[in-house]
């Protein structure tokens, strides 16, 4: 009986030591998404090994789905600090990695969706795809502080305003007449 106790006690000491029992995952830093890239790196891996795809060059997207030809504010600190992250911890496992999606076997994408109840989460859902096929695919769970929510979207762009006169015609700009 005294030992049951102890080995409770034992687990409820831990619980509490690691973050707590059940906790969501928290991202307060660029460090943690190094921590998270480092992470899925490891899943992708391992996944590349257990499926013999151990030779496949791989691209990694980012998250506007347009490599290296985002529109302006279309991408966002996340997703740039990320992809860099991410690129870097599958080099470093010594997966092949290629600059540009021609020629590369596999896609892995990833897609940031943040949401809003009560407090911020962003979803994170990571897909390896060759050709129309998935060869992985697997989606985290973050919360994030509120003052954070902007690095985990693209910018909005400014409304573009026509300028009119107080009759509501189009005002043209005057030439200039400096010299």
């Amino acid at each position: 009986m005294r030992n049951r106790f102890s080995l409770i006690l034992l687990v409820v000491t831990l619980c509490l030591l690691t973050a707590g029992c059940g906790q969501k995952k928290k991202m307060e830093s660029a460090d943690q998404w190094n921590v998270l890239a480092n992470d899925l790196a490891n899943r992708i891996n391992n996944e590349l090994i257990r499926q013999h795809y151990l030779n496949a060059s791989v691209y990694v997207r980012h998250s506007c789905g347009k490599p290296n030809n985002c529109r302006p504010g279309g991408t966002f600190p996340f997703d740039e600090g990320f992809n860099d992250m991410l690129t870097t911890q599958l080099a470093s496992f010594g997966v092949n990695i290629t600059r540009t999606p021609e020629g590369a076997g596999l896609i892995v994408d990833y897609k940031v969706q943040m949401v809003y109840h009560g407090s911020y989460e962003v979803i994170i859902t990571t897909s390896i795809m060759e050709r129309d096929k998935y060869v992985m695919r697997s989606s985290d769970v973050y919360a994030i502080d509120a003052e954070d929510y902007w690095q985990y979207r693209s910018a909005i762009p400014a409304t573009e305003i026509e300028l009119t006169n107080r009759a509501g015609f189009k005002q043209t700009p005057k030439a200039s007449t400096a010299k």
